[in-house]
């Protein structure tokens, strides 16, 4: 962490703070200063910051709030997202492809262009999400919440190629039809 700029580990205390115990636990010690200046004078995107999460290796965010933020671009291939709370977070042309997001609640959230391949989305809530351009191919989307979108939003633009769905899938008409490609 030494080598990081003073910018930006204020970025990565900030958003390591905001994810609680179960980053910290990954990360090395972050600067409770650096942490309490960031908050008190900024809140820029954490995405520099995740996207740093390689190096680190915070891979897991199991029950991590990420509620609101901007994640845009952000790599989180295969990570732990069990039961997160991603409400009304913007992930555009994020890459979550494998990752575990088992039970996460992902309501109002941005995923225009999300890259969500072979991700596990069991019992996740999608509901009023913004799916545009959604790689949900070989997805688990089993016990998946897909309803309540905005008004407009083309579902059909949407990869639900090889995704596994079940009788528990709740899904609004119009993305039963998007979701032709889905195995069932």
């Amino acid at each position: 962490m030494e080598s990081l700029g003073i910018a930006r580990r204020c970025i990565l205390a900030a958003a390591v703070a905001s994810l609680g115990g179960c980053a910290a636990q990954s990360a090395e010690r972050v600067d409770d200063e650096l942490a309490w200046q960031w908050r008190t004078d900024h809140s820029p995107s954490v995405a520099p910051a995740l996207a740093a999460a390689t190096d680190l290796r915070i891979r897991s965010l199991r029950s991590a709030d990420l509620s609101g933020l901007d994640l845009d671009g952000v790599d989180l291939a295969g990570a732990d997202l069990r039961d997160a709370r991603l409400d009304g977070a913007s992930l555009k042309r994020a890459n979550l492809s494998g990752a575990l997001l088992d039970g996460a609640s992902l309501v109002g959230a941005s995923l225009h262009g999300a890259k969500l391949s072979e991700a596990s989305l069991r019992g996740a809530d999608l509901r009023g999400s913004w799916l545009y351009r959604v790689d949900f191919r070989g997805a688990d989307l089993r016990g998946a919440v897909l309803k309540d979108f905005p008004t407009g939003l083309r579902l059909d633009t949407n990869d639900f190629r090889g995704a596994r769905v079940d009788g528990e899938t709740r899904v609004a008409d119009c993305a039963a039809l998007a979701m032709e490609g889905a195995a069932r």
